[in-house]
């Protein structure tokens, strides 16, 4: 069993069920939580099980997601995350390379979400349909445009 020290909590889980060792584990800075959410997301990449992501792979979610990398975007890519230089980037890279972002965490209070919530449940159902969802995109997307035109 390995150990894992979160902020201040001590989570023990079991080396073997992400594929990384206590020290990879350490390195990471990751609580439990956050590496199974990482996992789900890398599993998504991998989409042929292999356990890990090549060019392919990082080109079909990112396809996918509507981003249309050149081939020099994708070899940029891999190379910051593939740490080992195998060509492909492994559960422990992924981890590594996302840390950082995770640790970043998202400053918004929960006073400002339920406002942002009330100003999209235009009906006040508490509920977001598809199309006050959608409506809300298209706002955000205008005032994005009208940004861009100042």
């Amino acid at each position: 069993m390995g150990v894992l020290l979160g902020s201040d909590v001590a989570i023990t889980m079991s080396d073997k069920e992400f594929g990384l060792t206590d020290a990879e584990i350490a390195e990471t800075k990751l609580d439990l939580e956050q590496i199974q959410e990482l996992k789900e997301v890398f599993d998504m990449f991998d989409t042929d099980g292999g356990g890990s992501i090549d060019k392919d792979e990082l080109q079909t979610v990112l396809v996918a997601m509507g981003v249309r990398p050149s081939e020099e975007e994708l070899d940029r890519m891999l190379k910051q995350a593939d740490a080992d230089n195998s060509g492909t980037i492994e559960f422990v890279e992924f981890c590594k390379l996302m840390a950082p972002k995770l640790a970043q965490g998202c400053d918004v209070d929960e006073a400002t979400l339920k406002e942002i919530y009330a100003t999209i449940d235009t009906d006040n159902s508490a509920g977001i349909s598809f199309e006050e969802l959608s409506q809300a995109l298209e706002t955000i997307c205008a005032d994005l445009k009208e940004e861009e035109r100042l």
